[in-house]
C-alpha cells in the first residue's frame, strides 16, 4: 500500500505501549495521540495526555509535549511530503515497536541539521533508517509530525493543563511560564524538574519572543491599580495590536 493510500485509509490501532530500558518507547507516545484524537472529552485528553508526559524520563519531556502539540523541536526539517512519501513507500513498517524518544529525536536533529553537498543522499539515509524501524501506526503519526499534517486533537491549551496536572502545579503557574518562555516543551521540562519553585525562574529576557497574551477585563482604571499594585507599564493599543515598547 502506498503512503497517500495508508493515510487515507485512517489510523489503524497502535500497539499499546511497553517500557523500555533505554528509555520512552515512541510508541507509546503514538499511542496517547491516537487515544486522543479519538475522544472530545477534554477532561479525558487531559487525563491521558498527562500520564504520558509524567512517565517521560528528563531527556523525554520536551520532545514528548512537542509531539503531542503537533510540533518539531528542530523546526524545519528540509524534508517535504515528496520525500517522505518515496521513502515509506518503498519500506515495509517494522513488526513490533523499538523506536524510543531519544532515538526519534536524534534522527530529527540530524535531519535538520543537514545540507550542503550531499544532504539529499543523507537526509534519504537518515529517513530510511527512521521508517524502516517504525510500525505502520509509527510511520503515520512520523508522517504528519515531518510534513506538518499531524492531527490529533491536542491543542497546546490542552497539553498545556496536562502539563500542571502531570507536574502537580497550578495551572496559572504553567500559563505564565509557558508565555515568558515562549516554549512548552521548555516549561514542561522546568515543571517536571522543579515545580513551581523552576517555573517562578521565567522571567521576560531580551530578544526571546513570549507567546501571545489575552487580556483581562478590569472595571476601571483603579481597580487596575488595585489588583496590579502601584507600580505598572501601560502599552499603546493601535487597531487590535497590542506594540509593546
Amino acid at each position: 500500500m502506498t503512503l497517500a493510500r495508508s493515510v487515507a485509509a485512517g489510523r489503524a490501532a497502535p500497539v499499546r505501549g511497553v517500557r523500555h530500558n533505554d528509555g520512552v518507547l515512541f510508541v507509546e507516545v503514538v499511542v496517547v495521540s491516537a487515544e486522543v484524537a479519538g475522544t472530545r472529552s477534554r477532561t479525558a485528553k487531559v487525563a491521558t495526555l498527562a500520564a504520558v508526559i509524567r512517565a517521560a524520563g528528563p531527556g523525554d519531556v520536551r520532545p514528548v509535549v512537542a509531539w503531542l502539540s503537533g510540533e518539531l523541536l528542530q523546526g524545519r526539517l528540509g524534508a517535504g511530503w515528496r520525500t517522505v512519501a518515496r521513502t515509506v513507500d518503498a519500506l515495509e513498517a517494522a513488526a513490533e515497536p523499538s523506536l524510543t524518544v531519544e532515538e526519534v529525536t536524534a534522527a530529527l536533529d540530524e535531519l535538520a541539521g543537514t545540507s550542503g553537498a550531499g544532504s539529499v543522499a543523507r537526509r534519504d539515509a537518515v529517513l530510511t533508517g527512521l521508517f524502516g524501524r517504525a510500525t505502520a501506526a509509527e510511520q503515520r503519526f512520523l508522517v504528519g509530525l515531518v510534513t506538518g499534517e499531524l492531527r490529533q486533537g491536542a491543542l497546546a491549551g490542552v497539553v498545556t493543563d496536562a502539563v500542571a496536572r502531570a507536574a502537580e502545579v497550578p495551572l496559572e503557574t504553567v500559563r505564565r511560564a509557558a508565555m515568558l518562555s515562549g516554549s512548552l516543551p521548555d516549561t514542561a521540562a522546568a515543571a517536571l524538574r522543579g515545580g513551581a519553585e523552576d517555573l517562578a525562574g521565567f522571567g521576560l529576557e531580551v530578544l526571546r519572543g513570549v507567546s501571545p497574551m489575552l487580556a483581562s477585563p478590569a472595571d476601571g482604571v483603579a481597580a487596575a491599580l488595585a489588583d496590579l499594585g502601584p507600580e505598572v507599564s501601560v502599552e499603546f493599543k493601535l487597531d487590535g495590536a497590542t506594540c509593546g515598547l
